[in-house]
């Protein structure tokens, strides 16, 4: 195996371990946000007069 397709194949694994991650970290923040979101009154935001 030539040294460049090893660095292909190596930079493509951490690539895909890195997504993986992101997305594990994205849907436990998802998770997080709806439970928060779905217990709490969400009043409308307050107009600011100047």
């Amino acid at each position: 195996m030539m040294h460049r397709e090893i660095n292909n194949l190596h930079s493509g694994l951490f690539q895909h371990i890195a997504l993986l991650k992101i997305n594990r970290f994205r849907a436990a923040f998802n998770e997080k946000k709806n439970l928060l979101t779905n217990n709490t009154f969400m009043a409308p935001a307050p107009v600011i007069h100047e």
